[in-house]
């Protein structure tokens, strides 16, 4: 593995699988350079760091001084890239991209399967600016009580990689209060679904507040399909207020 050191950022890369052809290697290191070039001139300019309303790289490269990005691929067959050049409908109508990529926190885990490691999507509405970050989270805030079940959960650290210190500060217990009062605002009913295989059934909490002029979105599913088996899951989302439903 080779890394990357600057300042406070770590950005890791990985040779793609042997499947993957030349074409998704040289993108994947196209990416990495282009996220490591973008990082220096933050570390230059702090007053530049900011991951809504700009381009993925300039968002990606101040995740970077948070939260270690990782470039292993993401699933068999894909590796990490950065979005393709923005494409118009028939309309003009620009179309929109998701761009899917892996954190971890300091060196805990370096397995995509590891226990620090999260799977996160940036969605470009425009096909070019952040309009939100998602995270999905390995351990559930909702099921959280100490504080080492809440730092577990890592939502310190990514609201801090996205949002500033200045903005979340440094108080965590006052952090996780808020969230845990917001996370419970609203529940989903139990709600049947005829699925491909087979009935399924599930349900929900969601909550959603504004910091500094950005809603921060908490979510937790639980369910159980027929073939599936039972399943759940949670996700701290930042989006900007305005964005098009």
């Amino acid at each position: 593995m080779l890394r990357w050191m600057i300042g406070p950022i770590a950005l890791a890369m990985v040779a793609t699988p042997a499947a993957a052809d030349n074409k998704d290697k040289k993108e994947n290191a196209a990416a990495v350079a282009a996220i490591k070039a973008r990082a220096e001139q933050l570390r230059q300019d702090p007053a530049a760091r900011k991951c809504l309303g700009v381009d993925a790289v300039t968002c990606l490269a101040t995740l970077s001084f948070g939260v270690t990005l990782m470039t292993e691929p993401l699933w068999m067959g894909g590796g990490y890239k950065l979005p393709k050049p923005v494409q118009h409908d028939i309309d003009g109508r620009p179309i929109s991209q998701l761009v899917e990529f892996l954190v971890t926190f300091g060196s805990r885990d370096k397995d995509i399967f590891g226990q620090n490691v999260l799977h996160a999507q940036m969605d470009l509405y425009d096909g070019e600016h952040v309009t939100d970050v998602k995270f999905f989270l390995k351990h559930a805030p909702l099921l959280a009580r100490t504080q080492e079940d809440w730092d577990n959960t890592h939502i310190f650290e990514l609201a801090t990689a996205v949002l500033g210190s200045e903005c979340v500060g440094t108080d965590r217990l006052a952090f996780y209060r808020r969230y845990d009062a917001m996370q419970k605002q609203w529940a989903s009913r139990d709600q049947y679904m005829e699925m491909p295989s087979g009935p399924s059934i599930s349900s929900g909490m969601f909550g959603d507040t504004e910091m500094c002029g950005v809603s921060v979105v908490a979510g937790s599913v639980a369910g159980m399909a027929a073939g599936i088996g039972s399943y759940g899951g949670s996700s701290i989302t930042f989006r900007m207020p305005d964005k098009p439903r």
